[in-house]
């Protein structure tokens, strides 16, 4: 699994890994004080999509008053047949499920998915045929009927993330990378109704762009993040207007890479990434906070020594996600197998109350660069912990949980793939690994991750018989919490 810039899923927030989607109304669940324990396996389900051949989940939204929504791959003997498109109320029941088909060029892998304050799920998809890639976007309405369906743009490649989260003027921003200069950061709003209202391309010296992350406020200014080995660092108006841009050269620390970008509570710009030195040369990882005229008020760039380095190797990379206080949690993978060590730590990143939304006088300078921001602390995890990690969430009950790929052993020298939970107290302190091991030959791989308000982690992936490509591959469906002690 290929992961260069991420950003974080959810970065920070159970559905998205920059801006929050609708969450459930205030209930029983939510109004009781999420007590903390370890992580325990709540459920486990094996879906078959109906045809008996190769069946994924791979999306996982939730939505107004609890609903889940997930997407499904279906594939009829070799290829795919089409998606479903599945609705959940609170307690777990299905509401319905659509099934929904291509109209051009056959699905060839999904993007990113978000809801909207009505409680349409909207999400992306490539499509590919010869090596052409059409980058869509598909709405499905609260009621489960597809709304539209179409092509934002085509490319040659297509392995770039891409992040959608909605618009408080309605419908979403989507931002990704696109042909342009060459491979441009792509940055667009698409209405309720499926229009483009503005799309905007970024180049920087004619170098490949790589996008890192989308933050929107909530008076409809669009923040990104990506990087060609520098960073670069945009604000959009709601209109589309470029309202400012800061590009941050790699120089010694090596080649830049942006991973997570957030809004913090006091309302200023949060920019967490890591850098790749090569060779014997140490890497870093940094947070940069911005105010929303783009002063970069606090920077903080950490060196790891203990010479492990920051790569996007296969199933290496790293990853961060944020907590409601803002502090940040970064995790990287030490080598590329699913034993692999692991090293998880904490940036506390401060508030600045006194410029929340306090406009500066035209003749008052610019606050100074403070760098008060530190690592609070960093622990490595390996032997029966060993894992790849896969995504960083974050519980109510007050916790980091960190998703990953372990391996099972089922004879001498035969493994098979799991899918395992490490819960972290903010203090670091380990709650525990729990893990789901499928039974006999059976490999398992997690895809899509969202953390529901009553603390319930739901994972959905696929289970597959190891050395048969063609059957008894289904969909699974996994329920995760953190016990109380």
């Amino acid at each position: 699994m290929f992961l260069s810039i991420l950003v974080l899923a959810l970065l920070g927030t159970p559905t998205s890994p920059q801006t929050p989607a609708p969450q459930p109304g205030p209930g029983p669940a939510m109004l009781q004080p999420l007590l903390l324990g370890p992580p325990k396996l709540l459920s486990k389900e094996i879906l078959d999509g109906g045809f008996n051949n190769i069946d994924a989940g791979v999306l996982v939204e939730f939505g107004p008053q609890g609903r889940r929504y997930e997407v499904w791959e279906v594939q009829k003997n070799v290829s795919m047949n089409h998606a479903l498109v599945l609705a959940h109320d609170a307690s777990g029941s299905e509401l319905w499920r659509t099934k929904f088909t291509w109209q051009q060029d056959p699905w060839f892998k999904p993007l990113a998915s978000t809801v909207d304050a009505a409680g349409d799920l909207y999400f992306m998809y490539l499509a590919n045929a010869y090596d052409l890639y059409r980058w869509r976007i598909v709405k499905v309405t609260a009621a489960g009927v597809v709304a539209w369906d179409k092509t934002l743009h085509s490319t040659t490649w297509g392995r770039e993330p891409t992040f959608l989260a909605p618009h408080p003027q309605g419908g979403v921003v989507v931002h990704s990378a696109a042909e342009g200069k060459v491979r441009d950061l792509y940055t667009a709003r698409v209405t309720a109704d499926g229009n483009v209202l503005w799309q905007q391309k970024f180049d920087a010296g004619g170098k490949n762009q790589y996008p890192g992350g989308l933050a929107v406020a909530a008076d409809g200014s669009i923040y990104v993040a990506g990087d060609d080995d520098d960073t670069h660092v945009l604000k959009y108006a709601a209109d589309g207007a470029l309202v400012w841009q800061r590009d941050h050269p790699g120089g010694a620390y090596g080649y830049m890479r942006t991973r997570h970008v957030f809004l913090a509570s006091d309302d200023n710009l949060v920019v967490a990434g890591s850098t790749y030195a090569g060779g014997a040369d140490p890497d870093w990882y940094f947070v940069d906070k911005y105010t929303p005229a783009g002063v970069r008020l606090r920077s903080l760039v950490t060196e790891l020594s203990d010479g492990t380095k920051l790569a996007d190797d296969g199933l290496r990379s790293v990853y961060a996600t944020h907590a409601p206080d803002d502090t940040v949690y970064f995790a990287w993978d030490h080598d590329n197998t699913l034993a692999s060590k692991w090293t998880v730590a904490r940036v506390d990143v401060p508030p600045e109350p006194q410029l929340r939304a306090t406009p500066r006088p035209a003749m008052q300078p610019a606050p100074a660069l403070r760098k008060t921001m530190r690592v609070a602390w960093q622990n490595t995890f390996h032997s029966e912990r060993g894992m790849s990690v896969e995504k960083l969430v974050w519980f109510p009950h007050g916790a980091l949980g960190v998703f990953g790929r372990g391996h099972h052993t089922i004879k001498p020298n035969t493994y098979r793939a799991d899918t395992r939970l490490v819960a972290l107290k903010p203090n670091g302190d380990d709650l525990g690994m729990i893990d789901f091991t499928s039974p006999g030959n059976f490999d398992n791989e997690p895809q899509a991750y969202a953390v529901d308000a009553r603390g319930i982690a739901h994972v959905l992936g696929w289970q597959y018989y190891s050395g048969d490509g063609w059957n008894d591959e289904n969909v699974m469906r996994l329920r995760f919490t953190l016990s109380p002690l």
